[in-house]
């Protein structure tokens, strides 16, 4: 008679803690561990001040261009749906990457469970509400976001701990009036730091440590640490991709942009067409003052990045000696933003 023994194998959970705030390095870290890896991971990283747009989102449309630009606010791409989100060193981010069974992938109950029993355990009640947030007493104190690939999920969110609410709010100061396209739209909600709902006064980085301790015993996890291999690897999708314009900007979906600079002695209309983050027409109608001057501008900008420092170039070539008297080249190229 034959035996036949069946053995149950139990995935491990590793946790990783980054060493770095740079978000291309932790966004290419998750596709990383989610891609190159069949394990499951607990990832727990801090970026310095940057917005963080979703898959299919217009990145010049869910962004304040001119503050995110003087301020060095980075924009950085990710390979998640959903809206923007801002990060600083106020922010602690979480990602959760889990295998299962095809099309039972996305759950957001399940996977922010974790964060909202932590929250219970500081005397705060937080609820799931929406299709990504995180809520005390009715104010967002995380968004969260999902993506699938294969027979794995990767889940990562925010949690708003002592972030500088005005300067995610001057960041994310959208123009979706200029924009017209079919991009995901950002939904802004009321938020709120849970430093000052919760009585027991942690600092950042004790909030921080005592959130990574809860995690790794809530998924009983084991320390991991990454090679040089696979930092190596990391690093250069870094480079080549999340730091990258053609990312984080050319891959927005299509767009036309319309605005008006106003001036003196006459209205300026702005209308720009744009495909792969490229312009593809740019028209300046009703500018009878600087009609050689924007005829020739028109033509330059074609191909050119729907980027500041692309556009400002082509404005000042273009001038050839010739200077506006009532409008500047800085206040033109802000008015194609």
């Amino acid at each position: 008679m034959c035996c036949k023994m069946f053995v149950t194998v139990l995935l491990l959970m590793f946790l990783i803690e980054s060493n770095s705030v740079d978000p291309a390095v932790n966004l290419a870290t998750e596709e990383f561990l989610l891609k190159q890896n069949d394990q499951e991971f607990a990832f727990i990283y801090i970026d310095k001040p940057s917005v963080i747009i979703g898959k299919h989102q217009n990145a010049l449309a869910e962004i304040n261009v001119k503050f995110v630009r003087t301020n060095g606010i980075s924009v950085n791409r990710r390979i998640s749906g959903g809206g923007a989100v801002y990060h600083d060193q106020g922010n602690i981010n979480f990602c959760f990457i889990r295998n299962g069974q095809p099309g039972k992938l996305v759950d957001f109950g399940k996977h922010t469970a974790p964060l909202i029993s932590f929250l219970d355990k500081l005397g705060k009640e937080a609820r799931f509400e929406g299709h990504n947030s995180l809520t005390i007493n009715g104010m967002k104190i995380s968004g969260n976001a999902e993506h699938t690939w294969k027979n794995r999920v990767l889940h990562h969110g925010t949690l708003l701990f002592s972030t500088d609410l005005k300067i995610l709010r001057e960041s994310l100061s959208t123009g979706y009036g200029r924009y017209q396209d079919k991009a995901v739209k950002s939904v802004s909600a009321s938020v709120a730091n849970i430093y000052n709902l919760i009585d027991n006064k942690l600092n950042t980085d004790e909030f921080r440590k005592l959130l990574t301790l809860y995690i790794s015993n809530y998924f009983s996890c084991e320390k991991y640490f990454l090679s040089l291999d696979e930092m190596q690897t990391i690093n250069l999708s870094a480079e080549e991709k999340y730091s990258g314009w053609e990312w984080n900007f050319g891959y927005s979906p299509s767009y036309c942009f319309q605005n008006v600079l106003k001036s003196e002695n006459e209205n300026i209309n702005v209308q720009i067409e744009v495909e792969n983050g490229l312009i593809i027409k740019l028209n300046l109608p009703g500018a009878v003052k600087y009609g050689e001057y924007f005829e020739n501008v028109e033509k330059l900008m074609t191909g050119v990045k729907h980027e500041y420092k692309a556009v400002l170039n082509v404005l000042k070539n273009a001038a050839d000696g010739f200077s506006p008297s009532v409008i500047s080249i800085e206040n033109l190229a802000d008015s194609m933003f």
